[in-house]
């Protein structure tokens, strides 16, 4: 177990408490060790479709494989982060841009990396259609604005403004003890050393645009991904 405390403390003077609370506990099973089976992802692109009669409006969603910032190292998982953040960290985004603002096939569009993982991480890819609007034309609209992006590059404003955005949250995020605690005690259970995590705001500063496109070309092409659609009606 890991005991992670944030707050106006010293280790002289929360030693000899988590010695007292913690270390007092007995033994009271054989060591645990986890064995998990290996994450096998799909040797082909696959679809899952559901129904649901509580569902109003569809939502679709992508997940492409990614290795975790354990197994991606500290600079590729920093290049990720900032890829989800130029594709769709927001309003200002490229596909909501696109999707929203400029074609109005979408209410609402979201990317993300999922890199806090033990085994292999994903990135993935979230958008609601306008109302009454086609998911297939959504689809479409996703695939067009990703393959532009690949083809086209990063802009030197993208960057900036998402490194910018980036490294703000992580500054603020240390004024919360808790959020603080939290990061720590993720980062450390995924594989993460205090250093790396400590220096991780220092890491998105460092991406450069090539840094950008290698980590796009390493999850958006020649990969497998998983699309969902959640519809309306019926179970399927």
């Amino acid at each position: 177990a890991t005991l992670i405390v944030a707050g106006d403390v010293t280790a002289k003077e929360l030693k000899p408490l988590a010695e007292k609370y913690y270390g007092s506990i007995k033994e009271r099973a054989p060591t645990f060790i986890r064995k998990r089976p290996d994450i096998e992802w799909p040797d082909e692109s696959k679809r899952v479709t559901r129904r649901d009669a509580r569902v109003r409006e569809a939502t679709w969603m992508r997940y492409y494989p990614a290795s975790g910032y354990a197994g991606a190292g500290a600079e590729k998982g920093a290049a990720l982060d900032v890829l989800a953040e130029i594709l769709g960290g927001g309003t200002t985004s490229r596909l909501y841009r696109s999707l929203v603002v400029e074609q109005g096939l979408s209410t609402g569009v979201q990317s993300w990396y999922e890199g806090s993982r033990l085994d292999g991480g994903k990135f993935g890819l979230y958008a609601l259609p306008q109302v009454g609007g086609s998911l297939d034309k959504l689809e479409e609209g996703v695939e067009n604005e990703l393959a532009n992006f690949l083809a086209e590059g990063v802009s030197d404003e993208e960057l900036d403004r998402a490194k910018t955005v980036i490294v703000a949250s992580a500054v603020y995020a240390r004024d919360n003890q808790r959020s603080m605690a939290y990061a720590y005690g993720e980062g450390l259970m995924t594989g993460m050393s205090v250093q790396k995590i400590h220096e991780w705001p220092d890491r998105i500063r460092d991406v450069t645009k090539e840094d950008v496109m290698e980590a796009a070309r390493s999850v958006l092409q020649d990969t497998h991904a998983v699309t969902g659609e959640l519809l309306p009606g019926g179970a399927m």
